[in-house]
């Protein structure tokens, strides 16, 4: 079932993407506040928590970085982490910490700009803390790890939501993610591969994305206001001479994994640099999954180059029973365009 996300809650998809809409507020509040840098050091770690283990993994943190008091806190670093702690310097690893064991980013392609793109891992036993940097920016993130899984009780984890500078312009990033335990001791430097995309979501106009992190062949389909179906098999929805003057039709970008042929986006794009007013229905479909079992994915609804609306999902075997090609695929949102 697809989902989405507002604040941390649960919310329904449908809604306004007008300039007043509660959800515009927040993407505008998160992109400033990435563009001021994370909160001072004092203010960015759970500290104030009753129980012992917070207790030491604040102590961990605050021992692992001199907090950088540069203007923006981290704000001119191509790499952001939600809720972490900026430390000046380059990203190194060592011999006496703990492990990086896993990593799994939901996302492994993205765009410039791109935002909340999840990343989880497991640290090996006596990491307090976790370290994520990008080679080339003035610093790195430092974040405390999380509970370990009821499965590997020794074995803590981490769950970051990074953030990408729209002026990225190099087609692949390598993330070095270090673990470090409650002494200041690192541990080997692993690293995530991102793709970059190699278009970036215009930044006038709608734009509904899909990206999945598998090997599978996905497939967007967006309904206009006046049922035109935009998708792989209709590229372009057609000049409606009811529309309001100044509008224009939707363009689909590229058929990503097509057929099974992997090509390493894992992405498709539907545009209109002058959307019709009225209400869009958004749709994914499993074409197949290839080689793949499962593929998570994510669509997002973005106006002049903000996200304003996200639903998330995972397609499996099951979903081969629904109808593909026009009219196919399940609901992952719909919103009204004003």
């Amino acid at each position: 079932m697809p989902s989405s996300t507002r604040d941390g809650q649960p919310f329904r998809c449908s809604g306004a993407l007008n300039g007043t809409s509660n959800l515009a507020g927040k993407s505008t509040l998160r992109r400033a506040a990435l563009e001021a840098g994370t909160l001072p050091c004092s203010t960015a770690l759970p500290c104030s928590a009753a129980s012992r283990s917070t207790a030491l993994l604040c102590a961990s943190a605050l021992l692992l970085v001199a907090c950088s008091k540069a203007p923006g806190y981290g704000a001119t670093a191509q790499l952001q982490v939600s809720g972490a702690t900026y430390a000046a310097g380059a990203l190194t690893g060592g011999n006496a910490g703990p492990a990086v064991i896993s990593t799994y980013a939901r996302n492994s392609s993205i765009t410039p700009g791109h935002q909340e793109v999840l990343l989880d891992g497991t640290l090996g036993p006596g990491a307090t803390a976790v370290l994520l940097g990008l080679p080339g920016d003035p610093g790195y993130w430092i974040l405390p790890a999380s509970p370990p899984d009821i499965e590997t009780p020794d074995q803590p984890t981490f769950s970051a939501s990074l953030g990408f500078a729209a002026s990225i312009v190099s087609p692949q990033l390598q993330i070095t993610v270090v673990a470090v335990d409650l002494a200041g001791q690192r541990g080997p430097a692993s690293s995530v591969a991102f793709t970059v995309l190699r278009v970036a979501p215009p930044e006038v106009g709608l734009v509904v994305e899909l990206d999945w992190d598998s090997e599978a062949d996905l497939d967007l389909h967006v309904v206009d206001p006046f049922g035109n179906e935009l998708w792989a098999g209709n590229l372009t929805t057609p000049a409606e001479p009811n529309a309001d003057a100044g509008t224009s039709p939707g363009t689909f970008g590229f058929d990503s994994n097509a057929n099974c042929v992997i090509d390493g986006l894992r992405a498709e794009t539907a545009t209109w640099a002058a959307p019709p007013p009225g209400t869009y229905v958004v749709r994914v479909d499993d074409f197949s999954l290839c080689r793949a079992t499962v593929a998570h994915w994510n669509v997002y609804v973005l106006r002049d180059g903000v996200v304003r609306l996200q639903a998330q999902g995972v397609a499996t075997p099951a979903d081969s029973r629904f109808v593909k090609g026009p009219g196919g695929g399940i609901q992952a949102l719909s919103f009204a365009w004003q």
